[in-house]
């Protein structure tokens, strides 16, 4: 009788962790889609405040648009996740896989390399070190992802548009900044 139950147990055990797993995906799923979902509302927010819109409401009138559930599906495409980075970088931290990192590091790296500016390290390289930078300093992910990335291109001396890296990376820092990231890469 133990026998039976032990095997019952084994044969059931990874369906059941399966099914825990299966359901810990839905709800990280779930909660990507509402964080997608709040920066479009933002984007959106952001909009209308450039019309000029918004100024002649009271704030009560400001509510935050509500997507139906086919519009969730949609709100993954990238393209839209692209629109929101135009404005701010709040949507990053909550992209959970790499490889959409990558892909939003090499169309910014294509919009750089469409106005002139070369950037030769790899997207992976960048994926971490925006990562990296959003860790110590929160308060930048209300910054065009854009404009982070380009920083940390400068901070790496891969940023060329043709004018003195250094010089970029002095303007860009203050001092004491500036000197610890010259002792990073081995120029002093």
């Amino acid at each position: 009788m133990k026998i039976i139950i032990v095997v019952l147990l084994l044969l059931c055990l990874p369906q059941m962790c399966f099914a825990g797993a299966i359901q810990a995906v839905q709800q990280q799923k779930a909660m990507q889609q509402q964080a997608v979902q709040k920066a479009i509302a933002e984007r959106q927010i952001q909009a209308q405040v450039k019309r000029n819109v918004i100024t002649q409401m009271p704030p009560q009138a400001i509510q935050l648009p509500r997507a139906a559930d086919s519009e969730i599906q949609q709100v993954s495409d990238m393209t839209e996740i692209l629109e929101s980075l135009k404005y701010t970088s709040r949507i990053w931290p909550l992209i959970a896989d790499m490889e959409p990192k990558i892909f939003i590091v090499v169309q910014h790296m294509k919009l750089f390399q469409e106005n002139g500016i070369t950037v030769t390290k790899p997207a992976p390289f960048y994926v971490s070190t925006v990562d990296s930078m959003i860790q110590q300093n929160p308060a930048i992910i209300n910054q065009p992802f854009i404009n982070i990335l380009q920083t940390a291109a400068i901070i790496e001396y891969d940023f060329d548009n043709g004018q003195d890296k250094d010089k970029l990376a002095r303007e860009l820092l203050d001092h004491d900044a500036y000197v610890e990231n010259r002792r990073r890469h081995g120029l002093y």
